[in-house]
């Protein structure tokens, strides 16, 4: 669920192309998609306030305990498909709480090694 005063902001963020239209995901949930352009930027700023950690481990939190929930209904075979259709569609946001080649750490990494550079997200500039 998102905060209170958040869908002012969403639509600002949506009219600015800086979110991507929503969706209907296999979970029948609706979701907006962040552009990595922003997504970069902002772990640049995570980065800079020294958050960049703190930030991570909420998401690897945030993951665990989604997958934890989805196991016990998976045990207990209640929910199958309802349970399956949330992973697939929480796929994008859990798949960045694990270790890999664009997270929030080895950005602020790149960035701490190259100081005053501005260092892009994945592609050839951001090698």
């Amino acid at each position: 669920m998102a905060g209170a005063g958040t869908g002012p902001a969403v639509l600002r963020l949506t009219d600015c192309s800086l979110l991507v239209l929503p969706r209907v995901d296999p979970d029948g949930r609706t979701r907006y998609a962040m552009l990595e352009t922003l997504r970069a930027y902002a772990a640049g700023l995570l980065c800079q306030a020294g958050e960049d950690e703190a930030a991570e481990a909420a998401l690897a939190g945030y993951a665990a305990k989604l997958a934890a929930e989805a196991a016990v209904r998976l045990q207990a075979g209640i929910t199958e498909v309802t349970s399956l259709r949330q992973l697939d569609a929480e796929d994008a946001t859990v798949s960045r709480a694990w270790p890999g080649p664009w997270t929030t750490t080895r950005y602020c990494a790149r960035a701490r090694a190259r100081p005053g550079a501005l260092v892009a997200g994945p592609g050839p500039a951001g090698r």
